[in-house]
């Protein structure tokens, strides 16, 4: 059956408009390098596959059920999965920028889901932890209802640019689509989590239901 989108004045697709726009200011795009002259031929440029967000996410910083019903316990939940990966190195830091932006406006986008995200140095590179509830976390989101499904992003400071806008992108829209939520939602295990992400960002043969 087709997802049906929210519609257009409904709390839920105002809330992914926030959301997009949230992803441009997390990582506002950098200012181009200077010319440098050319000398020659320009060398062929190394080919490699797009990111995706299965780049930055693996089992090891996905839960499932979790017992934490406050908001800040959640937070430092996934940043402690973050730091068993060793990409976040100081897991207080990413922590404390995760919450002062809670402070600024709430992450919580509707439809129960939860975007928390810290830019900082504590982590050396882009790492993506879920944690999902089952009783819900009150995130004070923009609909007040609980989140379920909740992505923690943190990224080093210097690694604001369009590859990462895209991921963030890919993100909210594999959340946009009922199907892929009920994925997550029934997951038994974090393999089943990373597989319904893989199913939703990789190219299909057929639109995407």
């Amino acid at each position: 059956m087709p997802d049906t989108p929210a519609s257009a004045n409904s709390p839920a697709r105002q809330g992914w408009g926030l959301a997009q726009r949230w992803a441009a200011r997390l990582m506002p795009g950098r200012p181009p390098a200077p010319a440098r002259p050319v000398t020659g031929p320009p060398a062929p440029t190394p080919t490699s596959a797009p990111k995706t967000v299965l780049d930055y996410i693996d089992e090891r910083t996905i839960v499932l059920d979790i017992d934490e019903t406050d908001r800040d316990a959640v937070i430092r939940r996934l940043a402690g999965l973050m730091a068993s990966t060793g990409i976040v190195v100081d897991e207080d830091a990413v922590v404390r920028a995760a919450l002062e932006r809670e402070c600024t406006s709430t992450t919580g986008i509707g439809e129960g889901i939860a975007i928390p995200h810290a830019q900082c140095d504590g982590a050396t590179a882009p790492v993506l932890a879920f944690a999902r509830s089952t009783t819900g976390v009150d995130w004070h989101s923009l609909d007040d209802a609980p989140a379920h499904l909740i992505f923690m992003i943190a990224v080093p400071v210097a690694a604001a640019d369009t590859e990462h806008l895209k991921v963030l992108a890919q993100l909210s829209r594999s959340l946009m689509k009922p199907s892929f939520r009920a994925s997550i939602e029934m997951a038994a295990t974090p393999a089943d989590v990373l597989a319904a992400l893989a199913s939703s960002v990789r190219p299909a043969v057929s639109p995407d239901r």
